[in-house]
């Protein structure tokens, strides 16, 4: 597919022939509000921001997780829907002024945007295994691999992985440079499953490192 390049604020994006000026302004609007590039935001009080980051968490969680459903029919059909709910969801968040920074509103998005899901179907499979009494390495195991599909499946395109924070690392995400069609929905799944094995190896490393700092401190009896 041709593109056309656009020129914003002195940086260069170059987008699908036939975009047109305004629509041009508007992507480009979403596409810098998704990844916090706006420069120097001014942080509003604490309560304010944890607020955002709720709100913000939430509608990123729904966001994620009909653009997972929308990828299925874009593989098979060579669409980008999952892109446009991505551009959609961002151009509310940017008309409604939900956009959390700073520390509080930043953490509290992240949070409630993977931990509640996580926490949501590891909590459900512990009931099936109790109710068909199920064995705890096999609870376990299942509440971890749950997590993990759990934190793919609301992964929304363009959030930072621990791979894109150090810069290396099998789950560093691939980025948007022009691919389109069956290429560009590829990239995307692929991230979604880059962060559902993150989300897998936190499930198992966080108790565990806890487990262990808490062994650690325990004050030991003398003889």
């Amino acid at each position: 597919m041709a593109r056309e390049k656009y020129i914003y604020k002195g940086e260069t994006y170059f987008l699908p022939e036939g975009t047109g000026p305004e629509l041009a302004k508007e992507k480009i609007l979403a596409h810098l509000s998704k990844q916090a590039n706006i420069e120097n935001p001014e942080l509003e009080p604490w309560y304010k921001e944890f607020g955002e980051g709720i709100l913000g968490g939430f509608i990123e969680l729904g966001s994620g997780v009909a653009q997972t459903g929308a990828l299925a029919y874009d593989l098979a059909n060579g669409t980008n829907y999952a892109g446009a709910i991505e551009d959609a969801t961002n151009k509310f968040k940017a008309e409604q002024g939900i956009d959390p920074a700073g520390g509080i509103g930043t953490v509290t998005e992240t949070l409630v945007q993977y931990l509640t899901p996580a926490l949501g179907v590891a909590g459900l499979i512990g009931k099936i295994s109790k109710a068909r009494k199920l064995g705890t390495a096999l609870t376990r195991s299942a509440q971890v691999a749950g997590a993990g599909v759990a934190d793919g499946v609301v992964y929304t395109d363009g959030q930072t992985t621990l791979g894109d924070f150090f810069g290396v690392g099998p789950t560093v995400t691939s980025k948007n440079v022009g691919q389109t069609g069956a290429e560009e929905t590829g990239r995307q799944i692929s991230n979604k499953f880059k962060m559902a094995t993150e989300a897998v190896a936190a499930t198992v490393a966080i108790p565990a490192a806890l487990t262990a700092t808490a062994t650690a401190w325990v004050p030991h009896t003398m003889v």
